[in-house]
């Protein structure tokens, strides 16, 4: 039970990391510049990478992933 507490509570920490560099890219033309030119493209590239090994969509797979541990987590 722990184990799943300590889960949510890096997802929240998680989501709330994303929000705050969301609001931060709605509002600051200078960050998102900084974002899109040093920090997507590394980001990107290892995906890209990791993803062209396999002859099929990571991506599906991942929200297959997250839709099956969502059901399994929340009864």
């Amino acid at each position: 039970m722990k184990k799943i507490k300590k889960a949510i509570y890096v997802c929240l920490i998680i989501l709330g990391i994303m929000a705050v560099i969301n609001i931060l890219a709605w509002l600051s033309t200078d960050f998102s510049d900084f974002y899109t030119a040093h920090i997507f493209p590394p980001i990107m590239a290892a995906f890209s990478a990791v993803s062209g090994f396999f002859h099929f969509s990571v991506g599906e797979v991942m929200l297959k992933i997250l839709t099956a541990l969502i059901i399994i987590i929340i009864p």
